[in-house]
Parts: structure tokens; sequence; C-alpha cells
């Protein structure tokens, strides 16, 4: 294929590739088919694109295509008809007639469409045939016969011309008895009645005698071959024609008796019709037609020669002299032998090789050698399993003569590696040592082969491994990795670290310490001191490495001198020392590419360019070896030398710089071209570094100040910070013992100790920004600045004046006198604490290990040092403003936060200056203003401690304001202004806002402000976690006036494309009986679906469904009610006059505490039911007093009042109930319908086609003898098992009401059929057996129910696909459609819209039975969904939006910006409350699938483990929890858990591949195991994670076990906090856990702490959705009783045996997204949307601790808190005992079998 598709090939290649790829496929026959899809298109396209190659060949090899695969050829009819009609001449016609013919028996059917452009043609070639005998003539013929039918309306035409040949007497005989004989034919199955006399009387032409014969003489008159088909033919016309043909038979009988020619046939039919006249003659089949012959016999072109079982493959013999003569090496002794060997090698293995299939590529091969190459390992293969095992050794003997040749290629190198991986794959290795292989792959810089073979070798021989390993991981960019096989190998073999590993980890400080220690002892050594010189390279310090190289290049040898030559020439370099630099050249040789390209930088320096020409053009010719080799490993691999490239490059445009006056347009183009080509370079300090240098060489750092201080930032998220420091200090000419005087003397506390005098009793802030302009804030907060500083001579002796305990200051140096309360300071801890998660999104939480005080150190330098730094920064900060701030940042990060906030305050004072005095521009200068007021609050803000007050928090807020006014279009500062108000607000204060808290009130307008100003000024994907909050302020504390107003003023300012983020959270609340939450979102839905109605219809119409299913419920409990006593409870009436309390405060409620119904005693039988149902309805997200409006509580006291006067009345009783039903229904107002009406206002047909889509969805979801066999089964286990009578009962009736409905569909109605009168006949011998209480009709009518059951289930069973048209008719008539297929809609993209439903829909052979479904989108694509019933998706849903959030936060984190760890998500789209779509996840098979795959083809039995395990206990379950490790361990022991790693590497083309999966498999492992241990995800069975085919990463499916649901079951509660078995352990690296996983776990875990925030606002949605209910309620429930209604429902996975023994039963086996979390409840018949789940509800009251518990758990988690909550964990040790955790035997061995883990 890749010959046909390459166009530099001409016509004789491609002619070649046709006929082999027609030869394999002859040789494959059906095993072809597969590849027809991308084989077919590309020969289309090279048949009409060389006009030279043949086609008469062209068509003899479609001709073979169309035989051997038949029917599967039907897609390219359409090409290969239209390719007859482009290339159609007269010569072809032969071969084109042929592969006409055999395409019309393929499709008989479907050659009709193309007969009117090939009859006329076959017509004119009949007419016009001159080929000799008429060859082309008989071949039409004979195609003409088989078009059937299909020439009925070319009979006209066809009938004239055929018996014209027939009546041709210079037609060869043959010719016209296929005329004849073809006529004949097609009127047998055509009525050719309306030609019969045209017929008959060319017949009769063709019988007249021929000559005259004498009446005396008698002869004997022969009768020829034509004159029987003629007369065959006139027996088939009279029978067609019957009782007319009697007016022609006496010209016939008179023509024949002349022509002497006597017919028994035609006799016979004459005497037929003369005793019968409408007799009618027996018809043939069309196969009987076409399959006889002449004689009768069976026409062999007729006869389908496919045999009916596919023929073997031939296997051919080998020539094994040929193959030895081409694998000798004796004789290769150079480039040009050893390229000869391998082309002769692969072409002979092709030639000798047993497969036909490959042979049939030798010819081929020989004209295009890399053919030969691409079949090289199959042809081996093939070859050395037809040879002895004498013959093996010697070829094997001669692959190592080449293998350790010198002279031998890197390419057939590579291609002998490749070789013996290939052997690997298909378990045939080379006898060949893997150190062997690990040692030439590294020499190739083969490294993922190196690594895969010094991985192998570490496992016999760790010790002799593991430099090896940490060098090749490093080449590998695996740093991970590497760190990982250094920390394994410290733990496990007590191996002595080597300081170059410290090197390859890029530790270069500790490398540094090492090499100074050892230097030492050795004070002499070379090797030691071009180590250090490397780190002194790395970590930029550029005079102590100049220092170091003139010692050591006295006492080096030559070949060291280059190196310390060349590390010494790029120090003078970096530091301007040019002459240092031509000096150190002179030991570099000019043919090596450090010196030439050294050389051509001293040329550019020196303006001579032509001979820096002749250098970078040297440079780049000896680039091109080593870069070539390393770009076919990968672009990553081959980055440093594209970074040389780069240089050389970059070279070269300087040297047009130079040449360009000054100002001219092309400097600027160059200028603006390095700006832009730095965007997209590596964040790494190498390549930054290599560039900068570069470009210094025209550029000053000040003249590039912004690259330089970006370059800075690399260095320090790098873990460089010393050479960032170098870089500002470069910048700023900033004296290095001034910025170190201010430090002074340290001691063991002195780090804890710096601090800042807080003194800030004497200043008066505002929490909001002032309303003057930004420069009287400066002036403000400079002379706020001013008094800090005055008052920096602190009296150690002062004391600390406070209410509270002063034991927490005794380890501080001074104190600092602070007049506060323990209540003031009690809110000011709440507030710190929570207010600091703001910092973490810029990395400035303090140092863990030293926190900082909030009083000042003794330690202060003194006044002439800190008057110098002052001078100092404020020099810096008025010449390079930028710069200076930089510096002061890298202070702060470096934990001098003294030094680093006074910096800060000096610059304040000379912001103002900058205004006149700086070129930077307006809109520059008014950013540096707001970051530095920004960076000011931000680091009062980290040093704020719990002793601070509440004044303190002010001084921050202020800080904040002065930015929002220094730049009011920047994002960043409003975020942190309003942040900072919403955790004043919130401050983890669990009581409801009342007015009296006027601290707390205050804030709320800001904070609303603040966040609609920083969303509008941010894009809507990055303005999620305000958009969060703003969704938090809106639902608590809307029912304060002016917060409402502030809502909608700030509704109008920013785009409504925000709110598409945070659909599903405002819809969770869309029916909240909070009147002023529910006006707000009707109007905010309202708006968005004016303008994205696609991203609502959906959702709206679950919502819809939800609602409705509700108030029917409700309904009917309140009818219920209605027969009760209703009487009221005088205790709880509430008088119009008593005092305001928290639960009359409707207006100040707060989401904590839930919202009192009118407090009436219900009759005692109906009282929990009544509360149940009127809990749902409530939100459970309401307070817990608050009301719909602030008339409620007068309301409920008239009502009460009424009652109370009219106790006795009955009609009073009535008409409270009536009033407290109104009460009810005002709370659950279907809003979701009011929007859908509002919606549908403006797009009437999409609203009417999504609630169409939705319905008839949910129709095909559960049919009809699906929810009726649910019933009776769950009828007849609780009658027989549970014994629960009444319940089974019910079932009855419901199944019995539910068969009044009528049906809709065919299916539907076939249904009713099939059982209707069965269901009806059983229910009444039921009724019967009730009515009359009679055991023996009971268990009749049982009967009668079992039966129709095992019917039901038969049918069930044995259902593989539905017909579309008879399901759901409706939509099988719907085609292009306005709505959008599920989940594809995106804001500015093409809407994709629903073309049309797939006709066929496929039912999954698992226990829910889930569909897959196909729909086309107007993109052309057919989109496959997962249609699944009985199952809640809205969690699923939610948990896809959380995964969303994550991979934001992944995407703009710069270090894990490039490590792929973002998580594959699919599309979750709820229909009704228990169904929905999830998007079909495509090359994905889950593990369980994969390790059965692999065990089944390895002879392995699949639950191998537990058999051992049940061998050594039967009773597992029961046995004690030592005695489980005991037996679990052994059955570990006794296994090695390796299938996992040998999948991934099986599954692999090659190591690259392999290396590249096993790197995404650890990382995704990772990420998603951190993910789903803070969201507390359970159930991670096989079969519920997935492995990408391509990719390697995994996939997690089915999200019902949220909130560590899984820990707290009382059945086989799940220990372990993710998966993390040994399979999974073992599929890693050797390092296994320690590298990649750890250091990813770390990594992702850093990035969840630092955005608690975002997360804790995206999780508050979950747990305060009404469907949070559902898993807590059913979680707490104790186990039913026996006559309990409803049985415990456990969510626990299928039975292992089951699972490892067969096919798993809940489980796809295609994409098994189809774990079913919930039992099917079968009281929802016809309609899967009405589960009836308020039975399961608990009090709201307990509903709402449970959430709050549920987020102070996730909270801990985020915080490192959830082990001890009063003990703080670091990421590292939290990892660790999570790990510890999830690998516990003990936690292990407790977990359900059918979890599988001991897989």
């Amino acid at each position: 294929m890749r010959v046909i598709g390459d166009p530099s090939l001409g016509s004789t290649y491609h002619e070649t590739a046709v006929q082999s790829l027609v030869l394999i496929f002859s040789n494959l026959e059906q095993d072809g088919k597969q590849f027809l899809p991308q084989v077919m298109p590309p020969l289309f396209g090279v048949i009409r694109k060389y006009d030279s190659m043949s086609k008469e060949f062209v068509f003899r090899q479609l001709y073979k295509v169309v035989n051997t695969f038949k029917r599967r050829v039907e897609p390219y009819l359409e090409q290969m008809l239209g390719l007859i009609t482009e290339k159609w001449t007269r010569p072809l016609v032969a071969q084109i007639v042929l592969l006409v013919e055999e395409i019309a028996l393929t499709f008989p059917d479907a050659i009709s469409k193309y007969l009117p452009g090939l009859m006329p043609r076959f017509i004119h070639m009949i007419k016009t045939d001159r080929s000799e005998n008429l060859q082309t003539t008989n071949k039409i013929l004979h195609c003409m016969e088989v078009f059937g039918h299909s020439l009925e309306m070319y009979l006209q035409i066809v009938v004239p011309v055929v018996l014209g040949v027939l009546e041709n007497e210079n037609a060869p005989a043959d010719v016209r008895v296929s005329a004849a004989d073809a006529i004949r034919r097609i009127s047998r199955r055509l009525d050719c009645s309306d030609y019969s006399a045209q017929i008959i009387h060319s017949v009769c032409r063709v019988l007249q005698p021929k000559k005259i014969v004498p009446h005396h003489h008698l002869a004997v008159y022969t009768t020829t071959a034509v004159e029987n088909a003629a007369m065959r033919f006139l027996c088939e016309i009279a029978k067609q024609i019957g009782d007319r043909y009697k007016v022609f038979l006496p010209v016939v009988s008179d023509i024949l008796s002349r022509s002497q020619i006597i017919n028994k046939d035609h006799d016979s039919i004459v005497a037929r019709l003369s005793e019968e006249p409408n007799i009618g003659w027996p018809t043939a089949t069309d196969a009987e037609i076409l399959g006889e012959n002449i004689l009768g016999a069976v026409d062999p072109r007729f006869v389908d020669s496919t045999p009916s079982n596919r023929r073997m493959i031939t296997v051919l013999k080998i020539n094994e002299n040929n193959l030895r003569e081409a694998w000798k090496v004796q004789n290769c002794l150079t480039k040009g032998d050893w390229e000869e060997w391998i082309r002769k090698f692969s072409t002979e293995l092709l030639r000798e090789s047993p497969s036909p299939a490959l042979r049939s590529c030798a010819t081929l091969a020989q004209m295009h050698h890399p053919l030969a190459r691409n079949l090289f390992n199959a042809a081996f293969l093939g070859c050395w399993l037809a040879l002895g095992e004498e013959e093996q050794r010697t070829l094997v003997a001669s692959l190592e003569i080449a293998l350790l040749s010198p002279t031998l290629p890197p390419d057939i190198l590579q291609t002998l590696l490749n070789l013996a991986e290939f052997m690997e794959h298909v378990d045939r290795p080379l006898p060949i040592k893997i150190e062997f292989f690990g040692t030439l792959a590294e020499k190739c810089h083969a490294y993922a082969k190196a690594l895969r073979y010094k991985e192998r070798q570490f496992a016999n021989d760790p010790s002799g491994a593991i430099g090896a390993l940490v060098t090749i991981s490093n080449k590998l960019q695996q740093t991970d990795a590497a760190l990982g096989i250094i920390n394994y190998s410290k733990k496990h073999h007590r191996i002595e670290l080597q300081e170059s590993w410290y090197e390859e980890l890029n530790q270069w400080e500790d490398a540094l310490a090492v090499y100074e220690r050892k230097q030492l002892e050795e004070p002499l050594s070379v090797p030691l001191m071009v180590g250090r010189m490397r780190c002194l390279h790395s970590l930029g310090e550029w005079e102590k490495l100049v220092e170091l190289s003139n010692k050591a290049s006295k006492i080096a040898d030559k070949k060291m001198l280059v190196t310390i030559a060349t590390l010494a020439a790029d120090a003078a370099w970096v530091t301007g020392n040019w002459d240092q630099m031509s000096l150190h050249i002179t030991a570099i040789s000019e043919n090596t590419v450090p010196g030439a390209f050294l050389r051509a930088v001293i040329a550019v320096h020196s303006n001579e360019f032509v001979l820096a020409q002749k250098h970078i053009d040297r440079a780049r010719e000896m680039l091109v070896v080593s870069l070539s080799a390393l770009v076919s490993e990968s672009y990553p691999r081959a980055y440093s030398e594209i970074v040389r490239v780069q240089q050389l490059s970059e070279l070269e445009e300087i040297i047009e710089f130079k040449k360009a006056s000054e100002g001219s347009p092309r400097r600027s183009m160059i200028l603006r071209a390095w700006k832009k080509r730095l965007k997209g370079c590596e964040k790494s300090i190498d390549a930054w570094l290599r560039i900068l240098t570069v470009r210094a060489t025209v550029l000053d750092r000040k003249d590039d100040v912004s690259a330089w201080l970006k370059f800075s930032r690399i260095c320090e998220k790098n873990g460089n910070p010393r050479l960032a420091e170098k870089t500002i200090k470069s910048i700023l000419d900033l004296s290095a013992e001034i910025s170190d005087s201010w430090r002074g003397p340290k001691n063991e506390h002195s780090d804890t100790n710096m601090n800042i005098n807080k003194n800030i009793d004497s200043l008066s802030l505002s929490e909001s920004p002032p309303d003057s302009l930004h420069l009287s804030a400066q002036k403000s907060s400079l002379t706020f600045i001013s008094t800090l500083t005055s008052n920096s001579k602190l009296n150690t002796n002062l004391k600390l004046n406070s209410n509270t305990n002063s034991n927490t200051n005794t380890n501080l140096n001074t104190n600092l006198n602070i007049n506060t309360n323990s209540n003031t300071k009690s809110k000011s801890k709440s507030v710190v604490r929570k207010t600091k998660s703001v910092l973490t999104s810029v990395g400035l939480s303090k140092p863990k290990a030293t926190p900082m005080p909030a009083v000042m150190s003794l330690s202060m330098p003194s006044q002439s040092s800190m008057k110098s730094w002052s001078t100092s920064i404020s020099n810096s900060f008025r010449a390079q403003p930028l710069a200076t701030l930089r510096y002061l940042e890298h202070l702060w990060s470096s934990n001098e936060h003294n030094q680093a906030l006074s910096g800060l305050r000096h610059c304040l004072h000379q912001i103002s200056s900058l205004a006149n005095n700086s070129t930077l521009e307006p809109h520059k200068l008014r950013r540096l203003e707001a970051n530095a007021f920004l960076t000011h609050g931000k680091w009062q803000l980290a040093l704020l401690d719990t002793r601070t007050s509440q004044h303190s928090m002010s001084e921050v807020l202020h800080a904040f304001s002065l930015s929002t006014k220094a730049d009011p279009d920047w994002a960043k500062p409003w975020h942190y202004w309003a942040f900072a108000h919403f955790d004043v607000v919130e401050c983890n204060n669990p009581q409801p806002l009342s007015p009296s808290d006027e601290t707390r009130r205050k804030h709320l307008i800001p904070a609303i402000n603040g966040f609609f100003r920083a969303i509008a000024l941010t894009s809507p994907e990055k303005a999620i976690r305000d958009t969060l909050r703003l969704l938090t302020l809106w639902f608590r504390y809307a029912r304060i006036p002016d917060v409402k107003h502030a809502l909608k003023q700030g509704f109008a300012t920013i785009p409504i494309d925000t709110w598409l983020q945070v659909i599903p959270q405002i819809i969770a609340r869309i029916n909240t009986p909070r009147r002023d939450v529910n006006e707000l979102i009707c109007y905010l839905l309202v708006e968005v679906g004016k303008v994205h109605p696609q991203s609502l219809v959906y959702s709206l119409t679950v919502a819809e469904k939800t609602a409705i299913r509700h108030q029917q419920q409700l309904d009917n409990a309140l009818l219920l009610e209605s027969k009760d006593d209703i009487s009221p409870v005088r205790s709880s009436t509430i008088s119009r006059n008593s005092p305001p309390n928290d639960d009359t405060l409707s207006e100040f409620s707060d989401d904590n505490e839930v919202e009192s119904p009118p407090r009436m005693m219900l009759s005692r039988s109906k009282l929990q039911n009544f509360n149940e149902l009127k809990n749902n309805q409530q939100d459970a997200n309401v307070d817990a007093n608050a009301d719909v409006n602030t008339n409620t509580n007068s309301n409920l006291s008239i009502i009460i009042n009424d009652s109370d006067s009219n106790s006795d009345s009955n009609s009073n009783s009535e008409n409270i109930h009536n009033r407290t039903r109104h009460r009810i229904r005002t709370h659950t107002t279907n809003n979701a319908s009011k929007i859908m009406e509002a919606i549908r206002h403006h797009f009437p047909h999409l609203v009417e086609q999504a609630q169409l889509v939705s319905e008839e969805l949910i129709r095909i979801v559960v049919l009809w003898q699906e929810t009726a066999a649910e019933f009776i089964d769950e009828a007849l286990k609780m009658y027989f098992e549970e014994e629960d009578y009444d319940q089974s009962a019910s079932l009855i009736q419901q199944l019995q009401d539910a068969l009044r409905k009528p049906p809709e569909t065919p299916h539907e109605r076939a249904f009713v059929a099939e059982y209707g009168t069965d269901l009806r006949f059983a229910h009444a011998w039921f009724a019967k057996a009730q009515s009359n209480n009679d055991s023996n009709v009971m268990t009749k009518s049982w009967k009668l129910f079992y039966q129709v059951l095992q019917k039901m289930t038969d049918e069930i069973t044995a259902m593989r696909t539905l017909d579309l048209k008879q399901v759901s008719p409706k939509l099988y008539a719907a085609n292009h459609l306005e709505i959008a297929v599920p989940g594809t809609y995106k804001i500015h993209s093409p809407v994709v819209r629903i073309e049309s439903f797939s006709q066929s829909i496929t039912v999954l052979k698992t226990k829910q039975r889930p569909r897959k479904l196909k729909l086309q989108g107007s993109d052309a694509f057919w989109h496959q969904f997962l249609l699944k019933g009985h199952e809640d998706l809205r969690q699923d849903e939610r948990v896809m939006q959380l995964l969303g959030l994550v991979n934001t936060l992944l995407h703009h984190d710069l270090p894990n910006a490039t490590r792929h760890l973002l998580i594959q998500r699919y599309a979750v789209v709820p229909l009704s409350p228990s169904s929905g779509l999830i998007g079909w996840v495509p090359h994905c098979d889950t593990l369980h699938d994969l390790i059965r795959e692999y065990r089944d083809s390895h002879d392995i039995v699949p639950d191998l483990e537990l058999q051992l395990m049940l061998q050594m206990a039967p009773d597992y379950t029961k046995l004690s929890l030592i005695q489980k490790v005991e037996v679990f361990s052994s059955a570990l022991h006794s296994t090695n858990g390796l299938d996992l790693n040998r999948i991934l590497w099986l599954k692999s083309q090659n190591s690259e591949v392999w290396l590249d999966k096993r790197t995404n498999y650890t990382r995704s492992l990772a990420v998603m195991s951190m993910v789903g241990y803070i969201l507390g995800l359970g159930d991670r069975h096989p079969s519920n994670i997935m492995m990408s085919k391509f990719s390697g990463k995994i996939i997690h499916i089915d999200f019902g076990d949220c909130f560590e649901v899984a820990i707290h079951r009382q059945i086989f509660p799940e220990r372990i906090p993710f998966r993390l078995t040994r399979m999974l352990v073992n599929a890693m690296e050797v390092s296994g856990i320690e590298g990649t996983f750890k250091s990813t776990c770390k990594s992702l875990l850093d990035i969840l702490r630092t955005n608690k925030d975002s997360l804790m606002a995206m999780l508050e949605a979950f747990v305060y959705d009404p469907l949070f209910s559902w898993q807590f309620v059913n979680q707490q429930q104790q186990p039913h009783s026996k006559n309990s209604t409803v049985s415990p429902q456990i969510n626990t996975p299928p039975n292992p045996l089951e699972i490892l023994s067969s096919k798993p039963p809940n489980f796809s086996p295609f994409n098994p997204l189809d774990s079913p979390r919930k039992n099917s409840d079968p009281s929802n018949f016809f309609d899967s949307s009405q589960l009836d789940q308020l039975g399961h509800l608990q009090q709201t009251e307990v509903l709402n601790e449970k959430a709050l518990e549920v987020l102070k758990r996730v909270s801990n988690k985020l915080s490192g808190r959830d082990f001890e909550p009063n003990e703080t964990l670091d990421t590292s040790e939290q990892i660790k005992r999570l790990i510890d955790q999830a690998t516990s035997y003990e936690n292990l061995s407790q977990c359900y079998i059918g979890w599988c883990p001991f897989w």
C-alpha cells in the first residue's frame, strides 16, 4: 500500500504492487476482507492516475477481487462502474464484460442502477463487432443472461439485436447458438410475448432450408446446432404465449416440414395446446435458468465456486541453500557491502518464504527495496520456523558477526534490533544474550530498546544495571523513573549512590557536594574536577567554573582537556570574556560540533561573517548524523540537538542583524521573530540559556529584560534558584554584599523568626476600594508604609496584653503589643485559615517546615545595612522596575520574607515617580503598579497569623483594592479582592448569617461585585472557580435584598457563555422552594436558553421529568392523607407577636439548616410517609429555618390559629389540608417546564425534537417485556423468598394496571398480542385466589406467571438487535433534526446536529442489557453511545465535570502541562432520573478483558489465584483477618502477576511505542488514583477500569460509588483509597511505585491542594444536590426485615466465579460501560423514569449533616489532615500512607472476591 500511495514511483512499480496485492487477496481469501477499506480507495486512485498502466490488467485484477470477496465489495461498486465508463475502449471490452458479469452475478439487484450506461455500449459493440470469431459478442451475450429482471425495460432494443446475431449466417455457429440460448433464457425470466411475432419469424428464417434436394434422391437431412438452439427457443416462446401460438403454427409447421426437422418437444407442446388451450407451464428458478447449458447440464460459469469451508492456506517449501548463501557475512567489510547484504538477504527471505502472500511480494521487493526492509521481520519469521536447528544456529552466528562488526551502519543495526524485538513478540526469541542487545541498543542511541533490555538485566543483577538504567532513563527524559530506580535501590539493595547519578537527575547541588567531598580525599583527580565543573556550569557559577578550569587544565590529559575547554569556553561566553573564550576553544577540534559552533560565535562577535558562516555550515553538516538517529526515536529525545540547530540559525540571523543599520525594519523583524520563537521553546533551563546566550552576542541583558526574567522563573520552577538569582542580579547590577547584609546573623530559629512589624493600631483602612483616584490610594498606602518603616526599632521588652492565653508566644524572641479579644481572634483564625487558600494558586503558602510567626525577630539588620539596602533597591527600581519586582519575588520564594517585603515597600514609594521617568508604556506602567499592590496584599496575607486581629485582614483587603484601582481591566486583582471578601463572609462559620453580624454582611456585596468583575475580564473556561464561588453566594444569600439586586446587576456584566460550565449546578436547584433563588435561576436559564438552547434542552428534559414525578407522588400521598384527621400542634404555634429569632429570620438563613415545614400533626399511621414525601421536595442546600417568602411565618400562624379555633370541625380540617397541599405545591413548581416553554417560544422545533428524542430513547432502553419480566420476577421473589405477600400483590396489580396503557409502537403491540391474554388470565387466577384465600388457586396463578416469565426470559436472552422501525417508528422517521448530537455542543464551534438514527440497535449481552446506539451527525460521522437504563447518570455527569476542572488545572500548571496527564473523558447525557446516554469510548478494553484474553492465549487458568485460595481455604470468607492474609499472600507468592506487564509489551509494535504506553499508563493511573482518592471513588474492579489500545492510558468508568460509599458498606467494605494491586504495580517500571507513579501522584496532589478552593466549590455542588441523598441514605439504611417492602441495596461487583470463568455478567465484553450500581425497581413499568425513591428518604437534616461530613472529609484530604485531623502531612508523606493502605494485604484480603484483589 505504501508503494501504491507513493506518487514518486512510476506505473511499473504500481502495476507490480497491484498484482502482488491481488495475489495476496487470492491467498488470504475471506481473511482479507478486513483490509478492503484500506486497499480499495488507493487502488482506484492509482488506476485513474496512470494511463500507461495496462487497463486490461487492471480490470482482470478487479475481476479477481470481486470473485474473491463477493458482496464485501458492495461499497466500491460505484467506483468500479465509474471506472468502466471512463476506460471503455474496444480492446478492453472482453475483460470489462467479464467484470460486469461477475458484478451482476454477485449483486443482481444493484446492477439495474448501472444498466443505462452499460446497455447502449453493449448494443453498439454487438452491432460493430469485428473481433475474431465474434468473441466479444459471445461474451456480451453471456453477460446479458445474468442481468435477469433488470433487463426488462431494455427488451425493445435487446431482442432485435440478439435475433440479428442469430440470423447472421456469416457469424460462427457457436456465437449463433449463444444468441439463441441467451434470448431463450431471457424469455424464461421475462415476458417476451409482445415480441413473439418478431421472434417466431426470425426463428423461421433461421430454420429455412438452405438448399433444394431432389425428390428422387433419398438423402437424410442433418439438423445443425444452430437449428437445435433455435428450436429450443421456439418451444420456449410457444409455452410463453400459449394458445396464441396456434396463429403461427401453420407457418412453423411448413418450415419444419420443408426443412425435415423433427422435434419431439415441439410436437409435444403443440399436442398439449390442442388438448388444453389454457395450460400452465411450470416455471424454473433463476438459478435453474442460469445453471443449465445446451445439454441441460450445469453451466460452470454460474456455479458458486466458493467452498463451504475456507481452504487452508498452502505452505510452500523453502530452499535452505539459497537462504544460507544469502545470510553469509564473511565478505562484508564496508558500508556498501553491508547494504548489499541486507538487500540480498531480505529479498531472498521473501522469495523463499513459506507464505504465498509474502512470496508474492518478492518481485516488487526486488524492484523496490524499502518493501523488503518493511517485510523483513515477517519473512524472517516464516523462514526461521521452516529451518532446522543446525541451520538456525548457523543463521544466529552470522547475525552475531554482523552485530559485532564495527563497520555495520546504524540503520542496519537498528533493523536487526527491531528483528530481535519482533521475534520476542511472537514468543520466538533469538538465542542471543539480552546484555548483548542492551549494549548494542545504547550504542546506536536506541534508548527505549536499551532500557527494556537493561530492565530485564536488572531483574537478575540489580547492582550491574542501576547506573545504566539511570543514564538511559535520563536520556529518555524519564527523570521520575530514574529517581525511582535510585530510591528503590536505596531501599531494597543498599547500593551506594554515585555522584554521576545525581547529575543524571539534574540534582546539581547534591552532585557538587559529593564531588567536593571526594575532592578533599583526591585533590588532584581531574575527573572529579570535571564533575565539579559540570555542576558549576549547570548552577550558573561561571566565575568558580573558570577558576577551577584554570587549575584542571594544567594537569589534565588531552582527552579531558577538551571537555574542560568546552565548559570553560561556555562560562567565558556567558560572562562576556571573549579573550578567555578564544583561548579555550583552541583546545577543541574544529571538526566537532562544539568546536565549530564556538568558533562561529567568536567569528560573529569579531564581525568575521564569512568565516562564521563557514563554521556554521560545518557544524550543521556534522549534526545531521546524530540528529537523524535521535529524531527516529522521538522529537523530545532529539530536542537538545534541535536547540543546537536553532542556535546555528540564530547565529546567521545575528549576522544579518549586525549588517542591518540601527533601527532598520530588518532588525525589528528579527527581534519579533526571536520573541515569538521563544514562546514555543520548551521551558527548560538548558534550552533557554543556550538560546538567550546566543542572542546576548548582540543584545545586552538589559535590552532583553523580559526574556531573561522569564528564564529566571524557569530556573526557579526547575529547582535552580541560585541561577535565577544570579540572572536577576546581572540585570540589576545589585551587589551581593548589599543584599546579604540585610539578613544579619542567623540562629537556628532565624527562618522561623523572620517577620515584620504588624503594628497597625494607628491605621484606619477600608475593606472596599476607596472612591478616590488611585494616586491618592497610593499615597494612603505609602503613608502606611512609612509608618511601618519608622517603627522598625522594636522594644524587646514589650508585653502582650490580651484576654487569651499567652502560652502561644513563649517561643518568640520579642512580643508585639496587640489588643484583641478571644472572639475576634477566633474569627480571625477562621478567616486566615481559609483565606490562605487563595495564595496557593501562585505558590505563596509559607514553608511547611518553618511557619512564620506574626512577630518580629530580634535578628534584625543594622540601620546602615537597611539604609544601603533601601537605597540600592530604590535605584534599581527606578532603572529596572520589572527586574526589581522579580528579584523581590525571588527573595520571597527563597523564604527571605523580611527582605522581600521591605524592598517592596521601598518600591511602592517610587511608583508615583515612575510616571514621569519610566520608559514603560502607560498600560504596562498601570499593570506594574497593580502587580506591586497585589503582591503586597498577597504577602501580607501569607504572613497573617492566628494572633492577628480582624484589622489585619482589612489591611490585606485594602492592598487588593489599591491593585484594582491601579489597573481596573486586570482580572487577577479583582479575583483576589473578591476572594478575600468571600472568605471573610464564609470563614468556616457554621452559624447562620444574622442581621447583627455586620462584620460578615458588609463583605457580601464587595465579594459578589468582585467576582462578577473578575469573570467579566477572564475567558469563560478560566473563570470556573470564580463562577462556582459566585454560585455559592447566590444560593446562600440571595434572600438579602442587596444581594439579589447585586446579582441582577452582575448578570448583565458577564458573557452568557460563562454559565455554560455550571449548568448542572444551576439546574440541580431549579425547583428550590426559595423564591428569590428560584426567580434568579429561571431568569438566568431563560437568558442562556435564548443564546445556547442546545446546552439546556437535554438537562431541562430530565429536570422536567423529575419534577413531574415528584408532583405525582406528592399528590398521591396527600390524597391518602385527606382521609386522616389533621390536628394542629399548639405547642408549635408561632405567634405573630413573637420576637424574632433564628427560626423566623428567613432572610439571613444559612445552608447548614433545613426549611421548616408547616407544623401539623398528621395521623400517626401516615406521618412518616408524609414527612419523607414532603422532604423530597426540599432542596438539600436550603437553610434550616428558611421559608418560601417573608410571609411564611404569618401564613403559618394564620393556618394554625384557624385550626385552633375550629379543631372539632371536619370542614376546617379539610381546609387546613388543602392549604397544606397548596403550600407544598408552591415548593414543587415545575420550573423546568416553564423554562422549556420560554425556550420553545424562540426555538419551537428544537424543543419538540429534544422531547421526542428523549422520550423515544427512554422507550427503547427498557422494552415492555423486559420490564414485565422484572415485575414478575420481583413478585415471585417477594412471595416465595421474602414472604412479603402484600408487596407481591402490589407488584402484580401494578403490572395489570400497566397493561391498560395503549401500545404505541409495533413492538408494543406485538407484546400485547403475545403476552396480554396470558397475563390477564394469570391475573384473573391471582385475583380469584386473593378473594377466596385459596392457596391452591394461588399456586396455579404463580405457575402461570412463571410460564410467562420463562417465555419472556427466553425472548430477552435471544435478543441481539432491535429494529428501530419496530421499537420506535418516530425515531426511524426522524431525519435532519435541529437538535445537536448529545454531548457534542461546544460554544464557538459548529453545531453537530442529528441527521438520522441507525436502523439497527445492538443489545449487549450483559445483565442490564444496555443498547449500543449510533447517531449520524451533520459532520458525516457516526457517533456511538451506550444507552443505559435502571441507572441515574447525573452523578457520572458531575464527575465528568469535575474531571474537566482537573484537566484545566493540569493544563495551566507549567511543569505538568507537557506530561500528558490530562484525563480522558466521555460524554454523559442523562435522559431521565433512571436512564441516559454514555459516549462510547473507542479503542479501549477493560483490564478484565485484557487479562482474561492474555491468560486464555497462554493456557493460564483465568481465576488461578482464586482457585489457589479456595484450595487452601474453601470457606475463605469465614476466616479471621490473619488467616485471610496468610491465604491471600500465599496465592500471590505462587503466581508472578506479570500479566499486565506482558500485555503492555505484546500490544506494542516496538520498544518506543511500549515505553510511551507504559509511561502514559503509569501517569494516568497515578492521576486517577489521586482524583479517585479525593472523590472517595470505590468499586474499582477490573471491569470498571479500561486501557486505551493506542496510548496505554487508563480510563475509569462507572462513578456510582463516590464519597467513600464503598468504605462504609456493611458487607465487604473497601478499605483501600484506590486500586493499586500487584498487577498494576508490576506493569510499571522496575522501581514500581517509586518512580513515575509516586512522582505523578505528588505533582497532582500538589495541584489539587493548591487549588483546593476550586475543587471544594465544585464538590459542594455534588453533595448539596438532591441526587446526592440517594446513595447516602441507601448506605445508612439497616438491613430490612423479612416483611420489608424494599430490600437493602449494596453496590458490589459481580460474582467472582462469573467474572473469572465466563464473560462478566454485568459488563459489556466490548466496551463495558455497563456496571449497574443500583438494583432496578420493577415499579418503573413502561416508564423507566418513574423510580419510586421517596420511600428511601431520611430526614433532610441528616442529609445535610452527612453533606457537611463529606465536605469536611474532602477538605481534610486536600489539606493533608485526612489521617490525623490535628496533623498536617506534606504531600510525600500523605502519598506514602495512601500507597501503604492501597497495597496492604490486610485491606486487600478483606475485599470482595469479585473485586479481584489478587490481580
